[in-house]
């Protein structure tokens, strides 16, 4: 399957963030659920995927001073194709023009047993005066079961400079996150547009997570763990869930 969707916010006559095009193909559909200074929008889902041979695009757009928050309804099952192993394949383009908040944060992406996908992720940022939060959850496998491979590419620009490019890769051969332990969860943050919070780690029995600065404006966090909700705490205990983004913020 072959499915596109596009989103594209700014900013209205009352100051309040609208969408100017809003479309989707089944799985990558997309509902508003807040209205106001900021837009929220659920990826709501229409059918199961990716599944081996998908290809899926999505991009946004948010345009100078718009602010939009992206969640979704429910985990992203990666599943194998029905009748042969074809790899699947996604990606997500996002623009956020100066001035614009764009905080990304929806449920975890989950890699099934026997499946082969590639997550590509391009953030370009305008420039400094943008705020962008983006995080990726992954889980591997389902309850009891290995998942699939899995590789996460990565690239953020800001101003046409990059300040993240990594590529990370799961394997069903790994047991959980590899050479870091044997936690089938990871979590990945970044915050940029806003002053660098220094650095901190913490290694505990169920779990890794540090916080690091990329740049004077862009934080990042890692964490890897045996499950979401220790991961959650982890990260908010160092400061990722608090940032309320759209909003002015006091360093910690």
């Amino acid at each position: 399957m072959d499915a596109a969707a596009r989103l594209v916010v700014g900013l209205d006559g009352r100051g309040h963030t609208v969408p100017s095009t809003l479309r989707g193909e089944a799985p990558l559909l997309m509902r508003v659920t807040e209205a106001g200074r900021r837009l929220q929008v659920h990826l709501v889902g229409g059918a199961a995927g990716p599944l081996g041979g998908d290809r899926l695009d999505l991009s946004v757009a948010v345009g100078p001073g718009a602010a939009l928050a992206m969640r979704s309804v429910a985990a992203t099952l990666v599943q194998p194709g029905t009748c042969c192993a074809s790899a699947s394949r996604a990606s997500v383009t996002a623009e956020v023009a100066g001035g614009a908040t764009l905080d990304w944060w929806p449920e975890p992406l989950v890699s099934v047993m026997g499946s082969d996908h590639t997550q590509i992720t391009t953030v370009q940022i305008a420039d400094d005066s943008a705020t962008v939060r983006w995080v990726d959850e992954v889980v591997l496998g389902r309850h009891d079961e290995a998942g699939g491979r899995l590789t996460m590419q990565q690239r953020i620009t800001v101003g046409g400079s990059p300040v993240l490019h990594h590529t990370v890769a799961f394997g069903p051969a790994t047991a959980g996150t590899g050479r870091h332990g044997s936690g089938r969860i990871a979590v990945t943050g970044v915050l940029i547009g806003r002053p660098a919070r220094t650095s901190a780690a913490v290694i505990e029995s169920d779990h890794r997570v540090v916080r690091y600065p990329i740049s004077p404006t862009c934080t990042a966090w890692i964490a890897l763990a045996d499950s979401l909700d220790v991961a959650r705490r982890a990260l908010a205990d160092l400061g990722m869930g608090s940032c309320a983004i759209d909003e002015p913020e006091t360093p910690t």
